[in-house]
């Protein structure tokens, strides 16, 4: 306090910017040194003067959370309204940081409660996602907009779900949030919830009549990402609550498929225990079978297999699971399909068979083995 009223004694400027274009009102305001910026203040500094980012002196103290100095700049004429270049005002930066006590003050001066940043983002939008209950709270007593969505059309609920704070998500359907709106991409917070695994957030939505087999652009329900993501809890809550077990994507890859992609074998039992579609195909022709023997999981297939799949079902290509499985060198499958009765000449669309697509280094043990089977 003392160095700056020296130097504004010596006609230092008060107005200068350093080399990372910050003045003297800027690095105090950040620092919190409320003298200093009542000192400057009082010297009729610029205190709406702008950096690069557009950033001002408010927006410095209100990052840092110094509501005194906050109070003393909003007294001395800050534009509270002042937008950086990503559009974040006072009000986005205070619900972004999580100072209760300063969005407080804010919503005193002005009505911003929705107003939005470059994203369309709202004060209540940034709270949700920044996971701060107590301002969420606060700006719904103010009757923030909770169905407000950003640019993706994302609502603060679906943000709420993404994080899987369950009191936020709570506090917001308790002000009528809507359960089953849809992002650009037809995401609906059900959907994030499952993909994020919030069981506790998944039972709530369902308990507010969340829809369950509402599906993305690309065809993705609830179920079949829960699957995808080795969601068991999940997958049988959602079952339970009338999740389609055998609706697939716009590729018709079913839950059995993506279980079976990803390895999943706690998954695939659960799917097949309550009857999914063994023998479902995608647009390619591919079956769970198939699946399975592109990733040489021996596990896998053998409970498909036990669960009744086609052996010599065939894709587009022509290609049977054994066809797969000898092009993957997998002898432990190539044994359990030929134990299921696979078809050892079937030709696929080459006019090849298993012993023609056979290669590498267990070629010879592999056709010793299709021999073995076809001398039967």
């Amino acid at each position: 306090m003392k160095a700056a009223q020296t130097l504004i004694n010596f006609k230092a400027s008060i107005n200068i910017a350093c080399n990372d274009n910050l003045t003297p009102i800027d690095t105090a305001s950040s620092n919190g040194h409320y003298s200093v910026v009542d000192l400057l203040l009082k010297e009729g500094v610029k205190v709406n003067r702008k950096d690069k980012k557009k950033r001002t002196a408010l927006h410095r103290a209100i990052e840092n959370g110094h509501i005194d100095t906050v109070i003393l700049l909003l007294e001395n004429k800050a534009d509270i309204n002042q937008a950086d270049k990503d559009g974040t005002k006072a009000i986005h930066e205070a619900c972004s940081r999580g100072h209760l006590g300063i969005v407080e003050r804010l919503l005193k001066y002005n009505d911003m409660i929705n107003d939005r940043d470059n994203n369309d983002r709202t004060p209540l939008f940034i709270a949700s996602e920044s996971n701060h209950i107590d301002i969420v709270n606060m700006l719904l007593r103010y009757k923030a907009n909770v169905n407000q969505t950003n640019k993706e059309h994302m609502t603060p609920l679906y943000k709420a779900c993404q994080i899987g704070n369950v009191k936020i998500v709570g506090s917001l359907l308790d002000e009528s949030a809507k359960v089953n709106v849809q992002s650009k991409d037809g995401f609906t917070p059900l959907y994030i919830a499952c993909l994020e695994g919030c069981l506790n957030v998944v039972e709530i939505l369902l308990n507010k009549k969340a829809e369950v087999n509402l599906a993305t652009k690309q065809g993705w329900t609830p179920f079949l990402i829960s699957c995808s993501e080795d969601r068991l809890e999940i997958c049988k809550l959602l079952l339970h609550n009338g999740a389609n077990i055998n609706t697939g994507d716009i590729s018709a890859l079913t839950p059995l498929h993506v279980a079976c992609r990803e390895n999943h074998e706690r998954i695939v039992r659960f799917l097949l225990d309550n009857n999914a579609t063994v023998n479902a195909v995608d647009r390619r022709n591919v079956s769970p079978l198939h699946i399975g023997c592109m990733n040489k999981c021996f596990d896998i297939v053998e409970l498909l297999l036990n669960h009744h799949a086609d052996v010599n079902l065939c894709d587009i290509n022509g290609n049977s699971p054994l066809h797969v499985a000898c092009l993957k060198e997998n002898k432990q499958i190539v044994n359990l399909l030929l134990d299921k009765k696979a078809d050892i000449l079937k030709q696929n669309n080459e006019g090849k068979t298993p012993y023609d697509v056979v290669q590498g280094r267990e070629k010879e043990t592999i056709i010793e083995m299709l021999n073995r089977y076809k001398e039967k």
